[in-house]
């Protein structure tokens, strides 16, 4: 009964979505262009997040909960959402970098439009993490599913027509660019959807009551809000230093992290970061590395 109606609701928002696209944009070159980049990631969700996966994920997990522990269904969701993750983020950075070959390939006959070309790959860069977060959220509904928890996954994808139409309404006719403040619209409503179902699959996850998992969310957010923006940091030293500077703070580094006499990946890949974003090329930074490593050892 819950689905059906989630589904009777989302249907007529999206019909109303549809409407007003027409309405408040007509026929028009930027609207030929939104409607391929939306198209995209829509069409790949279909692969990843109404394919065999989900055919194969939701009979496993409810198999998990009805003859394995907790804890050993929780570790199923976290190596599943772990490797399903990385997939995802690897495809959405490729799918983002290389969107004028995507754009060119579902509409080939923009390549003598080249204002109509770049528009697309502008929007497309904006609506292809869709790809990442709606993935995500689908396989959260099969967790939450699995649970019995029907209303929070079928009332997820009427978030999305919402924004949309908010979007439509109040702020693409406002814009510069209403085919570009669309297609934040989508990169919006796919946080959303993901958000949406995240408290409940961490209360599942961890056996959690709604409070705690409140209070873990807000503590989660702030911390996020106080921490260390690295790549703000490094600007900052590589507007304030030279070449040289820039170097003696990586070998800097280098000094702290061998001072335990042992340094970790985790070590090793901070530094690794540091150094590319303070423009200290590799060879550079390996140099750098050893010959602490060699003073440490006469030390």
């Amino acid at each position: 009964m819950v689905t059906g109606i989630a589904t009777l609701v989302s249907r007529i928002t999206g019909l109303l979505r549809e409407i007003l696209y027409a309405v408040m944009f007509g026929a028009s070159a930027f609207m030929d262009a939104w409607l391929v980049t939306f198209k995209i990631p829509n069409f790949l969700r279909r692969l990843f997040a109404e394919g065999s996966f989900s055919q194969a994920f939701v009979p496993v997990i409810s198999e998990y909960k009805h003859k394995r522990s907790h804890d050993e269904v929780r570790q199923l969701v976290d190596e599943v959402a772990g490797t399903f993750g990385v997939l995802l983020f690897v495809v959405t950075a490729i799918g983002v970098i290389a969107a004028p070959i995507i754009i060119f390939a579902f509409a080939p006959a923009w390549h003598d439009q080249p204002d109509q070309w770049h528009a697309a790959s502008a929007m497309l860069r904006w609506t292809f993490p869709y790809l990442f977060f709606i993935s995500l959220s689908a396989l959260f509904s099969g967790v939450l599913n699995s649970y019995n928890k029907f209303a929070l996954p079928a009332y997820t994808q009427v978030i999305m027509n919402i924004v949309m139409i908010i979007v439509t309404v109040w702020i693409a006719p406002k814009a510069a660019n209403p085919g570009m403040a669309l297609a934040m619209g989508v990169f919006v409503s796919g946080m959303l959807q993901l958000g949406f179902q995240l408290p409940a699959v961490i209360k599942r996850q961890f056996g959690l009551d709604e409070e705690t998992t409140d209070e873990l969310v807000a503590e989660a957010t702030e911390a996020e809000h106080e921490a260390i923006d690295l790549y703000h940091f490094t600007s900052l030293i590589n507007r304030s230093l030279e070449e040289d500077g820039r170097r003696r703070v990586v070998e800097m580094m280098w000094e702290m992290v061998y001072a335990d006499g042992r340094v970790s990946e985790f070590e090793r890949n901070l530094i690794w970061r540091a150094a590319d974003l303070l423009g200290v090329s590799s060879r550079e930074r390996i140099e750098l590395g050893q010959r602490v490593a060699s003073r440490q050892e006469i030390d």
